[in-house]
């Protein structure tokens, strides 16, 4: 099988700026003016015992970074601030200070005293300010020359319910939200496999909205996936606040009628797409899910078709099918025969719509 190509993931992104000094004056000079201008994001200090080569006690010092609302202030209280407050270096493990690079002080820093699962080392102002207004804790330490950003998203969120536009008789009746994290691990769930595929990236140069590429690999066709990816890379607007956005400037026909992609907000469905081989793409901020590719035939199928009998289902389809054969040609029937061809429809007939038309001041065309 072709190996893929690696795709950025924005966990990964190298950003050419600014390094940022280890002085936490300096660092705070360059963020005043956005904490000033911003009232919901907000700095707080705080300090913690170490020691140094003599082994006496000195106090490091620190600035927390975060936009509220956007974070779990009570996880932030609870596993972060506190547990600063109260960490003594030398105390609770045995390594020199000032003999230790910025990564290895943040990374024990992070692993012996914060009780945090998902964090990262940044280490240039564009992937700082990045950091925070992405919603992550950052923590600034005085003589580090490197920042710490947590995530901790919070706040308040939707419940998961039943779309309200997508209502089926049969089946769950969980639909996506416009969690980010939760529509990915709502797919998870449903597909165990260690064969399926989610990778992560951003689009929109100020919206920098989180888009998850998810496919299983033995059964994808790993060249479109390719395609997706390299059709993501060139997205060059400002934001992306719905699903539809990504679908006008990813679509490779946009004058056609016909819609290239397939939208949905049952997590069933996305997996039931995802299983046929289609690629899915979760948008954040949105609770609907991208396929790529979509077929004409699919548009006729609902969330019923998948639980029925295949017999039952087909026919249900098939009526689908007729019902749209008939809208689309019944129309163009009635003016053909009602303006060219009146001897071709019955007597009987005839009278009572040329009476009904009588009082009708448009032609038939109208």
């Amino acid at each position: 099988m072709r190996k893929l190509k690696k795709f950025p993931i924005w966990e990964e992104e190298k950003t050419t700026s600014t390094q940022l000094p280890s002085q936490l004056s300096e660092k705070m000079q360059f963020l005043d003016s956005y904490i000033q201008k911003n009232d919901d994001l907000y700095a707080a200090k705080f300090q913690f015992s170490l020691q140094n080569s003599e082994q006496s006690n000195i106090m490091g010092e620190g600035q927390m970074i975060y936009i509220s609302g956007v974070v779990n202030e009570q996880l932030l209280d609870e596993y972060i601030l506190k547990p600063l407050r109260s960490f003594v270096w030398g105390k609770n493990m045995e390594v020199n200070t000032e003999e230790i690079s910025d990564d290895v002080y943040l990374a024990t820093l992070c692993s012996q005293c914060l009780h945090v699962a998902k964090y990262r080392v940044v280490r240039t102002q564009e992937d700082l300010l990045h950091e925070i207004f992405d919603g992550m804790v950052v923590l600034l330490v005085e003589g580090v020359a490197a920042v710490l950003s947590i995530d901790i998203h919070g706040g308040m969120i939707r419940s998961i319910e039943e779309p309200p536009t997508e209502k089926a008789i049969s089946g769950p009746r969980e639909g996506f939200v416009e969690n980010f994290d939760i529509n990915i691990s709502m797919i998870r769930r449903r597909l165990c496999d260690p064969n399926l595929v989610v990778h992560k990236t951003r689009v929109g140069r100020r919206t920098r909205t989180g888009v998850a590429l998810i496919y299983l690999e033995d059964v994808a066709d790993l060249e479109l996936v390719q395609k997706v990816q390299e059709k993501l890379d060139q997205i060059d607007i400002d934001g992306i606040v719905s699903t539809d956005y990504i679908a006008q400037v990813m679509e490779s026909s946009p004058w056609s009628f016909f819609p290239q992609f397939h939208i949905t907000e049952r997590s069933d469905k996305a997996v039931a797409g995802i299983l046929e081989g289609r690629i899915a793409l979760v948008i954040a901020g949105t609770p609907q899910v991208m396929f790529i590719p979509t077929l004409f035939l699919e548009f006729m199928q609902a969330p019923e078709d998948y639980y029925d009998r295949s017999l039952v289902g087909s026919f249900v389809r098939l009526v689908r099918i007729a019902a749209f054969v008939i809208a689309l040609s019944f129309p163009a029937l009635y003016i053909s025969l009602s303006s060219f061809h009146p001897e071709l429809i019955p007597f009987r007939f005839l009278v009572p719509v040329a009476e009904a038309r009588s009082d009708v001041p448009f032609p038939v065309l109208v």
